[in-house]
C-alpha cells in the first residue's frame, strides 16, 4: 500500500478503484450463500443492476432492485459498497435512500476510508454536506490516520474544511507520521485553509 501522505496519493488510489468498477460484471452467484457478495467474484445479476443503478443515481430502480433481492452489503473493489460510490458520483438521492436503508453511514473500505472522505476528494460538496448532516463521523482516521478534515485540506477545499470545522472536526489531529491538516494545506499550498487554521493553533 502507499502512503497517503505522499502529493496526490489519495487521487491516484481513488481513481484506480473507480477504474476497477468497470470489471464488475454480473455472474451467477449461490443463493443459498450468507456472505456479502463481491465485484468480480459473484455478482448476482440484481447486485450487478445495483451497482450501476448506483452510479448513476436512479433512485428509484435502485428501491426496485432492494425489493427485488438485491444485496446493500454487496462488496467492491477496495472494499467499497454502494454508499461509497454515491457518494464518490455526487448522486444524492441515492445516498439518502441508501441511509434509510441501513448502509452503515461510517463503514470503512480497505484503506480505512469512508464515504465521507471518498466525497470530499471526489470534490462532491453537496454530497459531502448529506453525508454531514445524515450524522457521518467526521472524526474517523484512514488506516494511515487520516481524517476528513485532512482529505479536505489536502484536496484545498475551503468550504469542505468550514463545513467540518462547524462540525466539531479535530484540527489538531496528527498522524502517525506527524501530518496534521494544516501541515497539508501548508504542503499543497492552499493559503486560504492555511489562514483557516493556522488562527486555531
Amino acid at each position: 500500500m502507499q502512503n497517503p501522505s505522499s502529493p496526490n496519493e489519495g487521487s491516484k488510489n481513488l481513481l484506480k478503484t473507480t477504474a476497477s468498477l468497470k470489471e464488475v460484471r454480473p455472474l451467477k452467484r449461490d443463493p443459498a450463500s450468507t456472505e456479502p457478495p463481491r465485484a468480480g467474484d459473484d455478482l448476482s445479476v440484481l447486485d450487478s443492476a445495483l451497482v450501476r443503478a448506483t452510479i448513476e443515481g436512479r433512485a428509484t430502480t435502485i428501491q426496485v432492485l432492494i425489493q427485488q433481492g438485491a444485496d446493500l452489503r454487496v462488496q467492491l473493489p477496495d472494499g467499497w459498497n454502494v454508499l461509497m460510490l454515491a457518494a464518490w458520483n455526487g448522486q444524492q438521492r441515492a445516498i439518502r435512500l441508501l441511509i434509510a436503508e441501513g448502509v452503515n453511514l461510517d463503514a470503512r473500505d480497505d484503506h480505512g476510508r469512508t464515504a465521507l472522505m471518498i466525497g470530499i476528494w471526489s470534490g462532491q460538496m453537496e454530497a459531502v454536506r448529506l453525508l454531514v448532516d445524515q450524522g457521518a463521523d467526521v472524526n474517523v482516521k484512514d488506516n494511515d490516520g487520516k481524517t476528513a478534515l485532512m482529505w479536505a485540506a489536502h484536496k484545498g477545499s475551503v468550504e469542505v474544511v468550514n463545513l467540518l470545522l462547524h462540525m466539531a472536526a479535530k484540527a489538531q489531529v496528527q498522524t502517525p507520521k506527524g501530518m496534521t491538516a494544516l501541515k497539508y494545506a501548508e504542503r499543497e499550498g492552499h493559503v486560504d485553509i492555511v489562514k483557516i487554521l493556522e488562527a486555531l493553533t
